[in-house]
């Protein structure tokens, strides 16, 4: 199973190379990160749209989750990322498994289902990011895959858990009024 998943690395590394990097690229490869998703929690906490509280909840919940799952595998995986030495972003994270991006995107998903036009947009705006950032050379196709399947299964355990700590939320605070 692993060599399968090394050769469709290397594939799409090789054929995603061939690309060459643009204004449409760098842009979407840079969002996802951490600012881009609390700007979205933001929104949609201060945005008037059906639930909009509990999904800026729940989505925050999600983030957390998200990141312990990818900080603890990035650190346990520790796979080298296949970027060119000195830039920078081999310093600040060297390794790229899992795609936190893909990933924290992916966790936007499942929190926003009950309005799914926008579930659809943060899917179509993971797959974008994704790509972007194996044309960037930050990631491999694995990375961004997983880092996706982390992102929805932690926006599906925030969405599971939110019975519990939602209305414990709104008997300590004036939060949802």
């Amino acid at each position: 199973m692993m060599k399968l998943l090394r050769k469709i690395d290397i594939f799409t590394a090789k054929r995603l190379s061939k690309i060459k990097d643009n204004l449409f690229i760098t842009l979407f490869s840079r969002i996802g990160n951490f600012f881009f998703s609390f700007l979205i929690i933001a929104l949609f906490f201060f945005i008037p749209l059906p639930q909009h509280k509990e999904i800026a909840i729940i989505s925050f919940f999600s983030l957390c989750l998200n990141t312990g799952i990818v900080f603890i595998l990035k650190h346990t995986v520790r796979r080298k990322r296949f970027l060119k030495e000195g830039f920078f972003l081999s310093k600040v994270d060297p390794f790229s498994f899992p795609s936190g991006h893909s990933g924290r995107l992916g966790g936007f998903v499942i929190p926003t289902i009950s309005i799914p036009i926008i579930s659809i947009i943060f899917l179509i705006l993971s797959i974008i990011v994704s790509f972007s950032r194996m044309v960037r050379g930050y990631h491999y196709f694995n990375d961004c895959f997983f880092g996706f399947l982390i992102g929805l299964l932690s926006g599906f355990m925030a969405l599971q858990f939110s019975d519990f700590y939602i209305p414990l939320l709104r008997t300590v605070s004036h939060i949802f009024q």
